[in-house]
């Protein structure tokens, strides 16, 4: 049995109009915006899993206003999963405000 691949990032936040509902909804759209369906919410993440792997992005907020939006995937292509990391990430990374 081969060790599935897995990557993570992160994009940290601080934005004065956001809730925590706000982060986790922001979760959701980017896992939507790189064409994932049936993406399950949580607490405090969201995923959805294919076929040949699995993708996360969890909220943390560890201050007033600030939240850190964590992207990981596993899966069994390692090259797949760098380049899920990835679009999810690039999308991420642009919304976060200047």
């Amino acid at each position: 049995m081969s060790v599935p691949a897995l990557y993570w990032n992160r994009v940290i936040f601080q934005v004065p109009d956001w809730n925590f509902q706000t982060a986790l909804g922001i979760a959701s759209n980017s896992l939507t915006h790189v064409g994932l369906t049936n993406i399950h919410t949580q607490a405090a993440d969201v995923y959805a899993v294919t076929p040949s792997m699995i993708v996360s992005v969890g909220v943390v907020a560890p201050g007033h206003n600030i939240y850190i939006l964590v992207v990981m995937v596993a899966g069994n292509n390692a090259t797949e999963v760098k380049t899920m990391v990835g679009n999810v990430f690039n999308y991420l990374k642009s919304l976060a405000p200047l």
